[in-house]
């Protein structure tokens, strides 16, 4: 439990230094000219859709055990709510009902304690995961004035955008957009793995916004080919 709690703090630390940067990259990118879609969000809508049903299934673990414990403790060994987090008064209390031969509710205490809380933070860490997925699915994603913002993770600057090209009209639900692909240049690294001096990510733009976001992207960048 005391290796958990660690690990927990840890996740905390490293999930507001996550949010911190993306604020980071939002505000480096500028001012938000045209507002995009990402051309394919299945497996956004996958990961959103998972985090939140592990979350709730933790959390209706933790409420099995929750349920019992206050079963047996409330009101005679516990008056306020909040004792339910204190380990050590647990822990005592537990020790007391083995004293007393009392090995159900020594049980139903060991449960809470070895389990129920771990359960608990579980909960809380997939909620903070379920939270980020659903602002890279939900946040407002563009052709920025300085970069092209796609999230909490993906922040293109205009010289590592190596060309752009349009594609085919669509539609989707009920509106008009242009297919819109820009080809990010690959680090070292990326080249090496993938073979490939750049890599694609598919974009959609409002048919409105069409005018304005070849006009942003021509005084960038060049057009592929």
């Amino acid at each position: 439990m005391r290796y958990f709690l660690l690990v927990f703090i840890v996740f905390l630390i490293m999930t507001s230094i996550d949010i911190l940067t993306t604020i980071n990259k939002r505000s480096r990118a500028g001012e938000m000219l045209v507002y995009v879609k990402c051309g394919s969000r299945a497996l956004l809508i996958f990961n959103l859709i998972g985090t939140s049903i592990v979350a709730l299934l933790y959390l209706w673990i933790f409420y099995k055990r929750l349920n019992r414990l206050v079963s047996v403790l409330y009101p005679q060994y516990l008056d306020k709510w909040y004792q339910i987090f204190n380990y050590r008064l647990l822990e005592e209390i537990r020790e007391g009902f083995v004293e007393k031969g009392m090995l159900h509710e020594s049980i139903t205490v060991e449960r809470f304690t070895d389990s129920g809380l771990f359960y608990l933070m579980l909960f809380i860490l997939w909620i903070i995961i379920t939270c980020t997925y659903a602002y890279d699915y939900f946040g407002k994603k563009g052709i920025c004035d300085r970069a092209i913002f796609l999230g909490r993770s993906f922040l293109y600057c205009w010289n590592k955008i190596s060309c752009y090209e349009w594609g085919e009209q669509c539609n989707k639900r009920n509106r008009k957009y242009r297919k819109l692909a820009i080809f990010v240049n690959n680090g070292k690294l990326s080249r090496w793995l993938t073979g490939n001096d750049t890599m694609k990510v598919n974009l959609m733009v409002n048919m409105e916004d069409y005018e304005k976001a070849e006009g942003i992207l021509r005084d960038k960048m060049l057009k592929c080919g």
